[in-house]
């Protein structure tokens, strides 16, 4: 697929314009785009290594998956901050536990500056240690994993959700999406269900892991928050289920 080889040159160029960016100016815009620029490199490397058994995309990843994870240590306490914002809860008073304190913060963010010109180069490697695999992706094999992946995802949360699952559900959908960028077909769309459930999974995802964080220490945060997230919660989850339920079941 020659679109595929363009495609998987350019996302390695954007992330090295993205990581000197952040080199600049530490927004936390940029950092979440390096995170789905990651993804969409490592979405490449599940497809080359479907179609192609010599390629080991876990292997080949495993460079990228620490640039990716440390850009997270920073999301996660972004995001947890706003959520504080959001059920009135005084990081500095209600529990000091829960979040990273402003220093800490800080610190991740210098981190992952200094480490911008190592970074780069780790990026920069990998794209010439694995240009030639994406151009042994046939067309026909390309659809196969599209459809292989549309499946795995209907498997996953239809008819039975379970909650464990949605988060594996929710990294399927991120790919169909990607994948579909990839197509030759100028004219092909992601249908708006995948990226529509992929959104309200993340902010699922999110509430659970701020509920997590304040069952640390109780002591300080009042019942009646920790209720109103609960409550948030089943609602999510209720609105996850309404939704992948009026997909399929219109599908069929």
């Amino acid at each position: 697929m020659k679109k595929l080889n363009k495609y998987y040159a350019g996302l390695f160029s954007i992330l090295l314009k993205q990581l000197s960016k952040y080199e600049r100016k530490a927004d936390h815009e940029t950092l979440h785009k390096i995170r789905i620029t990651i993804k969409k490199i490592r979405s490449v490397f599940r497809l080359t290594g479907f179609c192609d058994k010599n390629f080991n995309e876990r292997k080949h990843f495993h460079p990228l998956k620490k640039i990716f994870k440390d850009a997270g240590v920073i999301r996660e306490s972004y995001i947890a901050g706003k959520l504080y914002e959001e059920y009135g809860i005084n990081k500095e008073t209600d529990n000091n536990n829960l979040i990273y304190d402003n220093e800490k913060r800080m610190e991740d963010i210098s981190g992952f500056i200094k480490n911008t010109k190592r970074n780069c180069k780790v990026v920069y490697d990998k794209y010439f240690d694995t240009k030639q695999y994406p151009g042994n992706v046939s067309e026909e094999c390309y659809y196969e994993y599209f459809i292989n992946r549309q499946t795995e995802l209907r498997n996953l949360v239809f008819p039975d959700l379970i909650e464990a699952k949605l988060h594996n559900a929710r990294r399927i959908c991120k790919e169909i999406t990607f994948l579909v960028e990839i197509s030759s077909n100028s004219e092909k769309k992601t249908d708006p269900f995948f990226d529509k459930l992929q959104v309200m999974i993340g902010e699922w995802h999110d509430k659970i892991e701020l509920l997590k964080l304040m069952s640390y220490d109780d002591k300080n945060i009042t019942e009646n928050k920790i209720k109103e997230l609960e409550r948030s919660i089943g609602s999510e989850v209720s609105s996850i289920k309404e939704l992948i339920n009026a997909f399929y079941l219109n599908s069929n």
